[in-house]
């Protein structure tokens, strides 16, 4: 997170902080009073350690100094992100074994089987290219997209693990 602390009322304001058996001295600074209003006297940090040394002077506990802002790191928005893409995977994996369940259950109770079905293989239905790449790194370990680039690849990796991919 970078956080912004500010000390209104102040057009510079200069702190010594205790990190440990260090000092570090934060300097607010850029404030400024006008007929518009008045500006804080600002400090941004990014530093974890400094922003939680701020958090426990009795400056910040008495309210002299404040958070006026924080923004969060792309880091932590590509963590973000990438927690809610497998998320998502997972519900969309979910989803087919759902569904080849039901199509398995579907083709006992009616008696007709296919040849894939007979030989022992698993059939997954797949719209798309992605959608098998997809299911192959979900299911099997090793496998990668840049190792799955072609539909040969893809049909290879299946055939290997008793997979039909029906749609491709």
């Amino acid at each position: 997170m970078i956080n912004t602390y500010g000390v209104f009322g102040k057009i510079q304001f200069v702190m010594s902080v205790q990190i440990g058996n260090q000092s570090v001295t934060v300097d607010f600074s850029g404030g400024g009073m006008s007929s518009r209003g008045v500006i804080p006297a600002s400090y941004v940090t990014n530093n974890p350690l400094v922003q939680r040394a701020l958090h426990l002077t009795a400056e910040y506990r008495s309210g002299i100094v404040k958070l006026i802002k924080s923004i969060p790191e792309k880091v932590d928005l590509l963590e973000a992100e990438r927690q809610k893409a497998e998320e998502e995977a997972a519900k969309k994996v979910e989803k087919e074994v759902e569904k080849k369940l039901q199509d398995a259950s579907f083709l006992e109770s009616d008696g007709c089987e296919d040849d894939a079905v007979a030989s022992g293989q698993t059939r997954v239905e797949v719209s798309c290219l992605d959608d098998a790449v997809e299911y192959l790194k979900a299911n099997y370990e090793g496998y990668s997209a840049s190792k799955l680039r072609t539909k040969a690849s893809v049909v290879k990796a299946g055939e290997e693990h008793g997979v039909v991919f029906v749609g491709l």
